[in-house]
């Protein structure tokens, strides 16, 4: 239902870890209207809370485990606020370390098309997150620097109404370090993702396609993700990701968590 990294071995002047805060995918599409329990395949119109944990490895000496907390409040039928937070402990290279990490806010509004919950054209969700720096670079648990981060969002239901297909495309711009902190990169994603859903699970995979804007180093990561509805309100689920191409950001990924509709 709406947050980078790159590895160690890029040049300290050049490249820096960026922490990837995102929350659960129900973030892009999520819908309970509590008959079909649509989460997935078509934009969300509910408030929901969710805690989840993140293990990172950026090599077979450096690990991150990030446990996040995200609440997405509605403020009216098509205008959301997102607020996330979450504690991190680092590994590397035999030294263990335990801050909080970055805290993000986001706003989004989706523009319902016709279509809304049938076949087809599902409509566009448009936000903007700000990302701010209480995390710690050296300790991997935040970006060390103010950043803002535009997207939209956009998807279909295919004939049956079960299978789908959305696209998110966003752009992190790192804009103010903090002091002593030199200027992060900045980078566009593109993520194409195809997924089934019905009443009981959602399955999908996620090609997560991203490039710097100043060396245009190209990475892509691919993500496998497995959701579980307990009833109505309730539910688990499970994803992981590996990086295909490219150097930059972790090697695996692996996410799971709790989600509750409210």
């Amino acid at each position: 239902m709406n947050t980078p990294l790159p590895q160690f071995n890029i040049k300290p002047k050049s490249w820096f870890f960026l922490f990837l805060l995102i929350p659960i995918e129900h973030s892009l599409f999520a819908q309970n209207n509590r008959k079909d329990l649509i989460l997935k395949s078509s934009l969300y119109d509910l408030s929901y809370i969710d805690f989840n944990i993140d293990v990172y490895q950026f090599d077979a000496e450096q690990y991150l485990v990030s446990q996040t907390g995200n609440a997405l409040l509605q403020l009216n039928q098509s205008s959301f606020l997102n607020l996330e937070y979450n504690i991190s402990n680092a590994w590397d290279h035999g030294i263990s370390t335990t801050t909080v990490g970055d805290f993000s806010v986001s706003y989004s509004k989706n523009h319902y098309s016709k279509n809304y919950q049938k076949v087809g054209f599902q409509g566009v969700a448009t936000s903007v997150k700000m990302i701010l720096p209480t995390g710690n670079l050296k300790y991997l648990s935040g970006f060390d620097n103010w950043i803002i981060e535009p997207s939209v969002y956009f998807g279909w239901k295919f004939k049956n109404k079960k299978n789908y297909f959305a696209s998110k495309i966003r752009t992190n711009i790192p804009f103010a370090p903090l002091p002593e902190a030199p200027l992060s990169f900045s980078y566009g994603r593109y993520e194409a993702i195809i997924g089934y859903e019905n009443y009981h699970f959602w399955l999908a995979t996620t090609l997560d396609n991203r490039i710097t804007f100043d060396h245009h180093h190209y990475t892509l990561l691919c993500k496998l993700e497995l959701g579980i509805k307990l009833d109505t309100t309730n539910g688990l689920f499970a994803s992981t990701t590996n990086r295909l191409i490219g150097k930059f950001y972790y090697q695996n990924y692996f996410n799971f968590g709790y989600y509750k509709c409210l």
